[in-house]
């Protein structure tokens, strides 16, 4: 696992966020970016203000894809 996280960062994190809810809810309640750019380096992510903005768009559209699919599949 370590080793597919270093090759896709972005895709490791956003794994951690949907799986580990702990995790999750102490990014979420962050909300100076810095603050949340140091917590998350102490938790071996390193991102840029900007890398973390599309890192957050990424996991809000593959949150919305996961509930969309969940959805269609309970009217099938």
């Amino acid at each position: 696992m370590k080793q597919r996280c270093q090759k896709n960062h972005a895709e490791c994190f956003l794994e951690k966020m949907m799986s580990d809810e702990v995790f999750r809810d102490a990014v979420i309640k962050i909300e100076d970016v810095e603050k949340k750019i140091k917590f998350l380096n102490r938790h071996g992510y390193t991102f840029t203000a900007d890398e973390l903005e599309i890192a957050y768009s990424m996991l809000e559209n593959t949150l919305y894809r996961a509930l969309s699919n969940d959805n269609m599949s309970k009217h099938k």
